[in-house]
């Protein structure tokens, strides 16, 4: 019962959180800041590498320079980074509310640290953008953020109807954004004059790291300080705030300055030291975050190898700023828990193992980018540490693993979640007759969509969607043909609805690719099938602004070179209110891949007199009946009388008539009543894979 109640409070907290504005906009500039955690990573790594030989090498190298060269990158990169997460998260958290004026949040944000954390007459110095100040940078980033569009709300709303027509947009913005800057900004000025009448420091993580100092002094560096020093040190890499530079001061001055006190003094090395902590508590860096990479490894989820990939090589030297905002652990109330824990488990195991004389303590200092094994042996001065360490590294990967699965089930619920109301407005406007948007809407809306289109470009390259087939018989119970369908399994969301994944292709500029993917597989599967030596309609849906690709028939044409179909024929389905919608480009091109022996069928007809026009003016084999009407042929008086005079029309012209959507053997019957002989539906088959087709396709004879 309380795990169920702490999965859902997890679970809650985390759908609350990823429902904040600033929250998502925080998330967001630290993933636009990781290219630089990279950057900065590396180049800490090229000057801190541990190997004496090395060191004294990349600091003679060409006098120096090459090492001056690097902490050159090093302070432009990582050295700057609370400059890079005041403008990203600025920019994100402007691009979460509202779809311009970015560049005011972003430059109100920046002069509002600036003035927060000026000293004196001197202004400010440089180094209030490195890393010991991006909690105080974030925090004024968020609370400038909001206030500026508070603010303007209410200004913009006062003065809305105070510009006349045809005053410039952009200079009308510039003029409404001067009084709240001028609120933001003067906020910040009047705080931090209080600030400094009252003698109050301005970086709120140092002003942490003096109190706990001071905490620490009266706990003291037994197993309780130890155990307090790990657990603050994690946690607070859950709001952002660098736990390791927080708590330098405690760990160099108080648990690192016993074991310095105990070699000088020959006496055993206390248990609990920097030293300790840095070896067997933090392996990979904070969180024991070589095993976190460890179990993202083990699990192969396609959507971690990246994060892997990128964050294995200095995680081996103790380096996991990539793995931290690029998980993230920050603002992760799921896998800050094993962040946490890890640490804490591992503190114990190694302390146990000490005290009992298992392992030697940790005597010998080591720097602190020293990789796993060889850190543990030169410590301790014996493999015993080494064998710790490795034992450590076991248990810390097996408590990540169930909390990535977990962090993984609640990511996919909400995804599916979100994809599931997205169908629904789909389906609602599909109702109305209208073609959804999905640029617009709302924020979740978007980001869905977003998430959406990502994996599809990613699905079509890997070749990732499927192709079905759902059979089309005759009323003689022969086979007609096939209509070629492409079948997306999201890893996440599951079944994608077919139209929605149409529309996102079509609405992202997918569709290109995504058709040419399906009429290719489609051509291939139809030469294979054409050596049973029967006819046979594959038909393929194209949405005519295919045809306004000016490559579309070139490509075409370069498939229907590469196969051959011996008595089998390739169908073009083309909807209804598409064609209507398109350039008069259509048909031309539609003559073109006729003369290749395309043969076109028009899609859903039934939808009004424009196109019975269309039919007269293009050549189509067959037509098929909208949907909605066969679905209701027994039970709607007009949708028979509606079939009955499309089939009269098609009879008279010449053209098939195919039914979709045929689940009963009732509605086959009136069906064929009205003149309607070939029928695709669930009473035959749904869509299946190739393999299952063939299976079907022989239970019938194929001569018709």
């Amino acid at each position: 019962m309380e795990q169920k109640q702490k999965k859902i409070f997890g679970n809650n907290l985390s759908t609350w959180m990823e429902s904040k504005d600033f929250i998502i906009a925080m998330r967001r500039g630290l993933l636009l800041c990781i290219p630089f955690f990279i950057i900065g990573s590396f180049c800490v790594l090229l000057t801190s590498f541990p190997v004496a030989v090395y060191q004294e090498w990349i600091r003679e190298v060409c006098n120096g320079m090459v090492y001056q060269a690097i902490l050159w990158v090093y302070h432009a990169s990582m050295g700057s980074v609370t400059l890079f997460v005041i403008l990203t998260v600025s920019h994100s958290y402007a691009s979460q509310v509202e779809e311009e004026d970015t560049g005011f949040y972003m430059l109100t944000s920046l002069v509002s640290y600036m003035i927060f954390v000026q000293s004196g007459i001197e202004g400010i110095s440089y180094t209030v953008f490195e890393a010991t100040w991006m909690f105080t940078g974030i925090l004024i980033t968020i609370i400038s953020c909001v206030v500026f569009r508070t603010v303007k709300s209410a200004y913009k709303h006062h003065i809305k109807n105070k510009y006349q027509a045809g005053v410039d947009v952009d200079f009308q913005n510039t003029v409404e954004a001067i009084l709240p800057i001028t609120c933001v900004i003067f906020m910040w000025a009047v705080l931090r004059l209080l600030l400094a009448l009252l003698g109050v420091e301005t970086d709120i993580q140092n002003i942490g790291s003096g109190l706990l100092t001071k905490l620490f002094g009266v706990i003291g560096t037994g197993a309780v300080g130890a155990a307090l020093f790990l657990f603050l040190s994690q946690i607070s890499w859950f709001f952002g705030i660098h736990g390791s530079d927080m708590l330098h001061v405690v760990s160099t001055e108080l648990f690192e300055k016993g074991l310095t006190d105990s070699i000088a003094a020959g006496v055993s090395a206390p248990i609990f030291s920097k030293t300790f902590f840095d070896v067997f508590a933090l392996i990979g860096g904070s969180g024991s975050t070589l095993c976190l990479l460890a179990a993202i490894c083990l699990r192969n989820n396609k959507k971690d190898r990246t994060l892997f990939k990128a964050g294995i090589v200095p995680a081996l030297f103790n380096i996991n700023e990539i793995v931290l905002f690029g998980l993230p652990v920050v603002l992760n109330p799921i896998m800050i828990i094993p962040f946490v824990l890890v640490p804490l488990v591992q503190t114990a195991v190694a302390a146990i193992s000490i005290f009992i004389g298992l392992v030697p303590p940790a005597s010998v200092q080591v720097g602190w980018t020293t990789p796993i094994l060889f850190s543990g042996y030169l410590s301790t001065g014996s493999i015993a540490g080494s064998i710790l360490q490795a034992v450590l590294f076991i248990i810390g990967t097996a408590i990540y693993f169930p909390f990535l699965e977990m962090s993984d089930a609640h990511s996919a619920q909400m995804l599916q979640n979100n994809v599931e109301k997205l169908k629904e407005e789909m389906i609602a406007c599909e109702k109305k007759g209208e073609i959804i948007n999905l640029k617009k809407g709302s924020k979740v809306k978007r980001e869905t969509v977003k998430t959406l289109t990502r994996d599809l470009k990613e699905a079509i390259t890997a070749g990732e969607i499927k192709t079905f087939y759902q059979p089309q018989i005759t009323s003689k119970n022969t086979v007609y043909g096939v209509e070629a369908l492409l079948r997306w399994i999201h890893p996440e969301a599951g079944f994608m609805y077919p139209p929605m994944v149409i529309e996102l292709a079509r609405q992202n500029h997918l569709l290109d690719d995504f058709g040419i993917m399906l009429i290719e597989r489609a051509a291939q599967d139809l030469e294979h099938l054409s050596k049973r030596g029967k006819p046979l309609h594959m038909a393929v849906n194209i949405l005519p602004v295919q045809f306004e690709s000016n490559t579309f028939c070139n490509r075409v044409e370069a498939i229907l070179a590469k196969y051959h179909f011996g008595g089998c024929t390739m169908c073009f389905e083309i909807t209804e209110q598409m064609a209507l919608a398109t350039s008069g480009v259509v048909p031309e091109r539609m003559l073109r891949l006729k003369k290749n022996g395309i043969v076109f069928h028009m899609d859903d007809f039934g939808m009004g007199h424009s196109s019975m026009q269309y039919l007269q003016d293009n050549e189509f084999e067959a037509v098929k009946l909208d949907g909605s009407l066969v679905k209701h042929v027994l039970d709607n008086e007009r949708c028979q009388t509606i079939i009955a005079g499309i089939y009269q029309m098609a009879d008279s012209l010449n053209y098939e008539l195919i039914a979709e959507y045929v689940e009963t053997e009732e509605q086959r019957q009136k069906l064929e009543a009205l003149g309607c002989c070939i029928y695709q539906g669930y009473l035959y088959s749904p869509a299946v894979p190739m393999d299952k087709l063939e299976v079907f396709l022989e239970k019938y004879t194929d001569e018709r």
